[in-house]
């Protein structure tokens, strides 16, 4: 029986392997199909990142272990493309993927070949941690170990760092960790990892040059943010940051049971999305806030209100201070009362003589053209102790005293003035007014023993 017929299967015809394959054995086009379009060269793309010397060292010498299957091999070398040359032995933030597609493998390869990596010794895979921000599973980090390290020539090895002498402490006397030459390789000294100090990278004034000069460490880091990054990211030192402390204003909202972390969120909120200041509107509304049943909805109610918080918070300060300063005003009044209490006192011309009882509630004045008293009370604490702080008032000398011809009183008013809260001006013009006046005193005595 036959299955295909012989027209059918063409076996008539004889062709010729020219006419089937042409002369450089590319296939022929067949009579009648498209021709073979190739692209341009203009057309392919390439990757033109520029690697370190240390890092296609790296590759070539992964590439060369012919102990290792092939695919180990490959694994080895897009992991040594991937690590920090600089921090060999830190994590590799890459997805496996990411690593598996830049020398071609699968995924289920990439596995098979990363097993066998661990079964070498070559690599450790760090167990799967979750995320302390949502909880989900992060990234099973891998590291290299020290002898693929030194297999690859990312550091140094011991016998190579015993014959190179340590190079000169440029400052505190430490050593510095940098790099040494050793023929045609050029590689991390890993001696200088135990020795480094880290209060000498805190005085680096770049963060960069700061992150350059750290070396490996075995131990695993949390450095960066985000585990998909493939480098090490280094903030800005001119990055705004979160302050660690509740600004004074927006304090109060944590007594009523917000968190401070929700408290800096609400700031953020309030600044971005309304346009308003989270203070102005605690302090505009806190008398209405701390009575509410939900702090929360009243809170994000306001933010979302068209209220300018901003200057009710502006009127609410301003009463605040005037008030303090009423207070403090009348603080220094009482202190002032208690200080002018039975003081004699004159204006500059020394044509009205003030008097203050001995209690500070009257005020006696004296006009030198009139032949009565003047008594003020009341409200003449103010007036008098500001006309006494211009110097449109001043204190009366003994010898005007003296003149009026009433000594004993102002002997006296002197002698019974005794307040421990004067202060030590006061004090010392009193003291030197009694001795004049003592000296005044006893000049009229002995002109009168004489007589």
């Amino acid at each position: 029986m036959d299955i295909a017929q012989s027209l059918d299967a063409c076996e008539d015809d004889a062709r010729t392997q020219e006419n089937e394959y042409g002369m450089d054995g590319s296939a022929a086009p067949t009579a009648g199909a498209p021709p073979i379009i190739f692209p341009s060269p203009f057309a392919f793309t390439a990757d033109t990142k520029n690697l370190p010397y240390q890092t296609l060292r790296a590759q070539q010498r992964a590439m060369a272990l012919v102990e290792l299957p092939q695919r180990a091999r490959c694994a080895l070398a897009s992991i040594a493309l991937t690590v920090n040359c600089r921090k060999p032995l830190k994590e590799v933030f890459a997805h496996r993927q990411y690593l598996a597609d830049r020398v071609g493998l699968s995924q289920r390869t990439w596995y098979r070949a990363e097993l066998d990596l661990v079964t070498a010794g070559l690599i450790t895979i760090e167990e799967q941690k979750r995320k302390a921000r949502n909880g989900r599973f992060g990234s099973a980090y891998i590291f290299l170990t020290q002898a693929a390290a030194r297999l690859l020539g990312l550091i140094e090895e011991p016998a190579a760092q015993d014959a190179k002498p340590a190079k000169p402490a440029r400052r505190r006397g430490i050593v510095k960790p940098g790099k040494v030459k050793t023929g045609d390789d050029a590689c991390i000294r890993s001696d200088d990892i135990a020795n480094q100090d880290p209060a000498s990278e805190q005085n680096n004034g770049c963060q960069e040059a700061e992150a350059q000069s750290t070396l490996s460490s075995s131990d695993p880091t949390a450095t960066v943010a985000d585990p998909f990054t493939s480098e090490y990211l280094s903030p800005s030192s001119f990055q705004k940051r979160q302050q660690a402390r509740l600004p004074v204003d927006v304090q109060p909202l944590v007594s009523l049971g917000f968190y401070e972390n929700y408290v800096f969120k609400l700031m953020r909120v309030a600044r971005v999305e309304h346009n308003k200041r989270l203070g102005d509107v605690v302090q505009a509304c806190w008398e209405h806030l701390k009575t509410a049943k939900d702090p929360i909805a009243y809170l994000l109610t306001l933010l979302r209100s068209s209220t300018d918080f901003t200057w009710l918070a502006k009127q609410r300060t301003e009463k605040e201070k005037a008030k303090q300063r009423q207070v403090k005003l009348q603080a220094d009044l009482e202190r002032a009362r208690e200080d002018l209490a039975g003081g004699l006192f004159e204006n500059r011309d020394g044509t009205i003589k003030y008097t203050v009882s001995s209690d500070g509630t009257l005020l006696t004045s004296r006009d030198m053209n009139e032949h009565c008293d003047r008594t003020a009370a009341g409200s003449w604490l103010a007036p008098f102790f500001d006309a006494l702080k211009r110097g449109a008032v001043v204190r009366s000398m003994p010898r005007d005293i003296l003149a009026c011809g009433n000594v004993a009183r102002v002997v006296e008013t002197f002698a019974s003035r005794e307040h421990p809260t004067k202060s030590a001006a006061s004090t010392a013009s009193v003291e030197a007014m009694r001795a004049r006046l003592r000296t005044v005193l006893g000049g009229q005595a002995a002109v009168r023993s004489v007589a």
